[in-house]
């Protein structure tokens, strides 16, 4: 039986096995966007993305903040050894995510049915239906992922949900587009691919004991009574995640949301790293407690994370035209500048590793609640007035305002309520190095081939810097 190890803040290994899972779900995600934007024009393209975004939010949010309120209470439970407890919380977590995952995707196919759509966004309404199972798959995923994180184990959500989604949603797009089908087939191909990935995690997870018996009577009126902050913080998170993308939908062309949303995509894939060491540092952080060994876990965490981000950051921010046209074609070379912003907002993101997982693990879920909703509702409004004006790159500089406000407030809250000086440990040598070298860099104005050297340059001294820290600040095996 897989459970948390309490003899040390591991972190490498752990995240290395979700992240093997996250480097083909990002292969996978960027394979799906090559697929389209070469198959599709930039117009069929945009109202694809702006569906995906809509049934991605929506599933979301369907999914009640579930993976991290049943990881944060099975966590407990099982620290306390109440096992049998822990997994009738878990049982009640797939049946919430299974009852709210139907529900919310059988009002997107009544809405879009009934909503009066305009002759120009008609398209949308029938790539709507097509894509609405998409919406019951995440939020089972959801709740899934909350119960695994929860029990200790990595693979199902490494090798199955992630990796294996990846994979499928990829395979699906790519015969849907080898069979000729234009944009419902490659929609139908994402929803596939993503129906089959959710239900092989749960399986897993039902095979592995973690769920119980779905059938049998009972569950946890903890975890419900537990689940408003969590709700929050997730609806918030969706919002953070779409709004930019939705909203650019509602005001400009769909060619434009197409472009934009290949940039958008490449940073959220690179954002699965981020969330690779976050899968294990709630529930390890939960049962530590505050003192060295959630220090060393917070410290770790955010080298790891450094490191394996730190490229993508580089080449967002040096050559983005470059890995625009390199990776989706001329058309989309466009979206260089928004994904000059999305980059340096996916630098302000990893400033927020670990901040509300800490929060969360010491009980002020609250806190992180309060905080997501301020920057969100301010992120919202900031939106609202720069998507109008600036097109794609406002929907950029909002996201990079959001993540900013997000990440100091965490900032302020957990340096106010941590008795553990986490904050200290925020910028080690190798992050002040890199921020050095890539400011140093972008003030050299060189060919595009010497750009990608000097891209490459400061990519390898970054990440080259953390991983020699990790590697120094090792900690062996205790004697067992």
């Amino acid at each position: 039986m897989a459970r948390l190890d309490l003899s040390r803040s591991t972190v490498a290994a752990p995240a290395l096995a979700v992240l093997a899972g996250s480097v083909s779900a990002l292969f996978g995600t960027l394979a799906v966007r090559i697929i389209m934007a070469r198959a599709l024009t930039p117009t069929e393209l945009g109202v694809v993305l702006l569906g995906i975004a809509v049934v991605s939010a929506l599933g979301g949010v369907a999914g009640l903040g579930l993976a991290t309120a049943a990881a944060e209470r099975i966590a407990r439970l099982r620290a306390g050894g109440a096992e049998e407890a822990a997994r009738r919380c878990a049982q009640s977590a797939v049946r919430l995510g299974l009852g709210s995952g139907a529900a919310m995707s059988t009002l997107v196919v009544v809405t879009t049915l009934f909503f009066p759509f305009s002759l120009q966004s008609a398209a949308l309404r029938t790539t709507l239906l097509v894509l609405a199972p998409v919406v019951l798959a995440l939020a089972i995923g959801g709740a899934t992922v909350g119960v695994t994180r929860g029990f200790g184990d990595t693979f199902g959500r490494a090798v199955l949900r992630d990796g294996g989604g990846g994979a499928l949603r990829a395979l699906a797009v790519g015969a849907a587009v080898l069979a000729g089908g234009g944009r419902l087939a490659v929609a139908a191909g994402f929803a596939l691919g993503s129906l089959v990935a959710e239900a092989s995690f749960l399986t897993f997870a039902a095979r592995r004991g973690f769920c119980g018996v779905l059938t049998r009577p009972g569950g946890d009126r903890g975890l419900i009574a537990a689940l408003v902050p969590f709700l929050v913080i997730e609806l918030c998170g969706q919002l953070g995640a779409w709004m930019d993308v939705i909203l650019l939908g509602v005001f400009a062309p769909a060619a434009v949301v197409g472009v934009y949303g290949v940039a958008r995509g490449l940073t959220k894939a690179a954002q699965l790293v981020l969330a690779s060491v976050g899968h294990r540092f709630l529930p390890q952080a939960t049962v530590f407690g505050p003192g060295p060994e959630l220090a060393r876990l917070y410290v770790r965490s955010r080298l790891f994370t450094f490191a394996l981000v730190w490229p993508a950051v580089v080449a967002f921010l040096l050559v983005p035209e470059l890995v625009l046209r390199t990776l989706f074609g001329a058309a989309y070379a466009g979206g260089a500048g928004p994904l000059r912003l999305l980059g340096l907002a996916l630098l302000v993101d990893w400033f927020a590793v670990g901040k509300d997982g800490a929060l969360v693990a010491a009980g002020w879920g609250a806190v992180v609640s309060r905080v997501a909703s301020l920057a969100t509702l301010a992120g919202l409004a900031v939106t609202l007035v720069l998507v109008p004006r600036l097109g794609a790159a406002g929907a950029a500089l909002a996201l990079l305002i959001m993540a900013g406000g997000r990440g100091l407030g965490l900032a302020v809250e957990l340096g106010r309520r941590e008795p553990t000086p986490l904050l200290r440990h925020d910028l080690p040598a190798p992050v002040v190095v890199g921020l050095l070298a890539v400011l140093a860099a972008a003030v050299l104005t060189l060919g595009p081939l010497t750009q990608l050297v000097k891209a490459g340059v400061v990519a390898a001294v970054g990440s080259g810097l953390a991983v020699r820290s990790l590697w120094r600040g090792r900690q062996p095996w205790p004697a067992r």
